[in-house]
């Protein structure tokens, strides 16, 4: 999964062997797959697919299109869509260090109160923390 595309999501999830966690990206990567073009997503952000004790959650692609942004919550029986439209955020936040490999964290405020946040010490483990750290300044790029 060298880029952290919606195509190497289906791929690794396809090969993982993890309760939960491989199937459910893959359902996820399915299904945005069949709602979205390739040329439609700006960015695809995969949350806990890397194995770690504690991502025995159900599986999150977030998804970043021109106006939306889509999550797909999925686990080995059933999916969640949700989709926000960006004239519900009302405050973005990006914090980062100056060294890549240290974590990045983007704070996407909602006009409801709500936070999503894109952690790349917590999406990831540590050697994904770099390409993580990539997507999130895409996705804050996509907002600027």
């Amino acid at each position: 999964m060298q880029y952290l595309e919606l195509k190497d999501i289906l791929s690794f999830a396809q090969n993982i062997a993890i309760e939960g966690n491989g199937n459910g990206h893959y359902i996820a990567a399915t299904l945005i797959e069949d709602l979205y073009s390739e040329e439609e997503i700006k960015v695809v952000y995969p949350r806990h697919i890397f194995p770690r004790e504690e991502y025995q959650k159900k599986s999150e692609i977030l998804v970043f299109l021109d106006d939306k942004l889509c999550i797909v919550t999925a686990d080995n029986k059933e999916y969640d869509v949700t989709i926000i439209k960006y004239q519900e955020i009302r405050k973005v936040n990006y914090k980062a260090n100056r060294y890549e490999q240290d974590p990045a964290v983007l704070i996407i405020e909602l006009s409801n109160g709500s936070e999503i946040i894109l952690d790349s010490n917590q999406d990831c483990n540590v050697h994904w923390v770099f390409k993580y750290n990539s997507k999130i300044k895409q996705v804050f790029h996509l907002f600027k």
